[in-house]
């Protein structure tokens, strides 16, 4: 852990740990920072379905015709809009059994260490594809579909400083 009379990652090397109690929040902002970019497509695609059947039925309306297939485009663009805040819900829902457990993240120069509960997860660092930090997250990715989120307040100012020093130098930073 970083502090009085520890220097700052030294050349890539590191070791911080901190213990926090995730909650649903936690889970449902790692949510949106890890699927940011689905998300956005979710919301373009939502409004550009939602406009063109407004489009397309207030068209049907003025020239007095009956045509109830627009509707269709109107229904997945609202639907579209609505899964961007209900996906991080679920999510955090799914993940209850995470609220109010004490989790321990500790952060060495080999491996990524997570204890939660009484389950302990080691996972070295070259298992992850990238890492990068996103709003209010870190996201430790080991796939374009898995990643671990942990929330950057949990650590100081120095320690999300060291972290990001340690990731660059050994490569790891999301490009």
């Amino acid at each position: 852990m970083t502090g009085p009379g520890r220097p700052p990652c030294d050349h890539g090397r590191v070791h911080i740990s901190t213990t926090y109690i995730p909650t649903e929040a936690d889970i449902a902002e790692g949510v949106l920072a890890f699927r940011r970019g689905l998300f956005r497509g979710l919301l373009g695609a939502g409004a550009v379905l939602s406009a063109l059947g407004v489009v397309l039925v207030t068209r049907a309306l003025l020239t007095g015709t009956t045509v109830l297939w627009p509707l269709a485009f109107v229904g997945f663009g609202v639907a579209m809009f609505a899964l961007r805040f209900w996906a991080p819900i679920q999510a955090a829902r799914q993940n209850k059994h995470m609220h109010g457990v004490p989790c321990e993240v500790t952060l060495t120069d080999e491996e990524f260490v997570t204890t939660l509960g009484g389950t302990r997860s080691e996972t070295p660092w070259s298992t992850f594809r990238k890492i990068r930090r996103v709003d209010t997250q870190w996201i430790f990715e080991f796939g374009p579909t898995q990643a671990v989120t942990i929330p950057r307040r949990v650590f100081t100012d120095a320690e999300n400083l060291e972290l990001e020093t340690f990731i660059h130098s050994r490569g790891r930073a999301a490009r």
